[in-house]
């Protein structure tokens, strides 16, 4: 998603308001005007709109050259029209943005070329005609030359094993309270003639119990990671292979990490079957806290391998792959998206699943 272009012209149109001031009884009747105004606007707002008003920032760091985005929830929808201003440090860095059809406030800007430090980034609402402050919510920025990849990965037990751990403390936001894994797999077999191609769980000798339900949830050879009878996408929940993690303002941070240790003994391999990959996409999400509903903006890519005939005790080899920024690839969210529609069908009994969403009204759903 781009940024909102900076504020252009803002000396212009400082120039000719001073020009447009009125004087002695006109400045009266001005004032006069703005006040109604005013009263109108809280007026039209109520004051369970005021109570409910909020603003956030995403990310709540980064450096300069880096896409924030300001939104909120609960603002007034004033009559007569009025504007949202977005600034930073006293400087309007988006465009203004007309209220009531538009929503609540919700734009972008790049973090321009300034020095490491706390900046505050304040949304005021005004009105179009006069600029009278009706409502303004302000949240701190933390300008920093780096940032960290929360995101790592190690091999255990040689190279047969993984654990993958996401670092709170090293992530630009304030507040998660469940920060989980989803993790996407692609099961291959490579044939004698070197074909490589879908691994099915519902063909013999590779055949698991319900493995035709599992079958459905693959889209493109694409499925989520999940035991059959999970309620969840969340890898490893409920814990056992994975720990939720979590970051509030006030007090220690609790990594996520997640432990994944695949298999497949020889008597799952067909006669004309060489080799068995898994390829796994893994993606951060937040399920609860002020960045409920998003992905935390870290992602990685690894590998389990194993050649048939090798000793029935060894797991085969994995391989870590990239780890970088970024959002879910559109085959991980496809997935996705057909766990959560077949999953009430599914398994029955189960209940119906849907990721949480952004406490904040027009956010968007990603870093």
């Amino acid at each position: 998603m781009n940024s909102a272009k900076d504020h252009i012209g803002k000396k212009k149109m400082r120039q000719a308001s001073n020009r447009s001031k009125p004087v002695g009884k006109k400045l009266e009747l001005a004032k006069a005007r703005n006040l109604v105004g005013v009263v109108l606007c809280f007026l039209g707002m109520g004051i369970s709109d005021a109570i409910a008003q909020s603003m956030a920032i995403f990310p709540s760091c980064g450096k300069p050259g880096d896409s924030i985005e300001i939104c909120g929830s609960g603002w007034a929808e004033p009559v007569p029209p009025c504007d949202y201003w977005f600034l930073l440090n006293g400087t309007e860095v988006a465009p203004r943005q007309p209220d009531g059809l538009f929503g609540p406030p919700n734009t972008f800007f790049t973090i321009p070329d300034i020095p490491p430090g706390n900046y505050p980034v304040l949304t005021e609402l005004r009105l179009t005609k006069g600029g009278a402050l009706i409502q303004a919510k302000q949240k701190t920025l933390e300008v920093v030359d780096k940032t960290e990849q929360p995101l790592s990965a190690a091999l255990e037990d040689g190279d047969h094993a993984i654990r993958i751990t996401y670092d709170p403390d090293k992530a630009c936001f304030n507040e998660c309270t469940a920060i989980y894994f989803i993790q996407t797999r692609n099961t291959r077999r490579i044939l004698d003639d070197g074909t490589n191609e879908h691994l099915p769980y519902n063909e013999a000798p590779h055949f698991w119990d319900n493995g035709g339900e599992i079958e459905a949830t693959f889209v493109n050879d694409v499925a989520v990671d999940r035991v059959y009878s999970g309620q969840v996408p969340y890898y490893g929940i409920p814990p056992g292979a994975a720990q939720v993690g979590s970051k509030v303002p006030i007090g220690p941070s609790q990594p996520a990490w997640l432990y994944d240790r695949p298999q497949r003994p020889d008597s799952v391999y067909a006669d004309n079957v060489n080799t068995i990959k898994i390829n796994f996409e893994v993606n951060v999400f937040c399920g609860a806290g002020e960045m409920a509903g998003r992905w935390l903006g870290s992602r990685m890519t690894w590998m389990w391998s194993r050649d048939e005939g090798l000793d029935p005790e060894t797991r085969g080899t994995v391989t870590i792959g990239a780890i970088e920024d970024g959002q879910p690839t559109g085959a991980f969210t496809a997935a996705l998206d057909k766990w959560i529609e077949l999953q009430p069908g599914l398994i029955p009994g189960n209940p119906r699943f849907d990721l949480p969403e952004s406490p904040f009204e027009q956010c968007s759903n990603g870093l």
